[in-house]
C-alpha cells in the first residue's frame, strides 16, 4: 500500500503534493488576500477539491467554483451576481465553517 501525503493551504484549502509547493503558494495567497484574511479561491470546476465539488447537483454542467470566507459573507460580490466566467447559474452552498461556496454553470 502506497500512502500519499498531501499539502494543504490554510489559506484557500489548495492542495499540493510536495511541501515546498504548499508553502509558495500560501506565500502567495497571503500577499493577494485582504489584510491577511483569506482571498476568495476561484476554481475551474473540475480542479476544485473534491469535498466542494459534491455539494453541486447541476448534473455535470458545472463550470467553476469559489469560496467566500465568513469575513465576505455579507459582502455584494459583483462578479458573482453578473455574467462573469460566462455562466448561466449559480447555485450557493452555505458552509459549516461560515464559508459560502459558490458554483457557476454553463448552457
Amino acid at each position: 500500500m502506497i500512502i500519499k501525503k498531501v499539502y494543504v493551504c490554510e489559506l484557500c484549502e489548495s492542495r499540493f503534493d510536495w511541501e515546498s509547493d504548499a508553502h509558495e503558494h500560501e506565500v502567495e495567497c497571503l500577499a493577494y488576500s485582504k489584510k491577511g484574511k483569506p482571498a476568495i479561491p476561484v476554481w475551474r470546476f473540475s480542479d476544485a477539491p473534491p469535498e466542494l465539488r459534491v455539494l453541486s447537483r447541476h448534473g455535470g454542467d458545472e463550470a467553476w467554483l469559489a469560496v467566500v470566507p465568513p469575513y465576505l459573507k455579507d459582502e455584494w460580490i459583483p462578479w458573482l451576481d453578473t455574467g462573469s466566467f460566462g455562466r448561466c447559474n449559480v447555485s450557493k452552498h452555505e458552509r459549516e465553517d461560515g464559508s459560502t461556496v459558490y458554483i457557476g454553470t454553463h448552457a
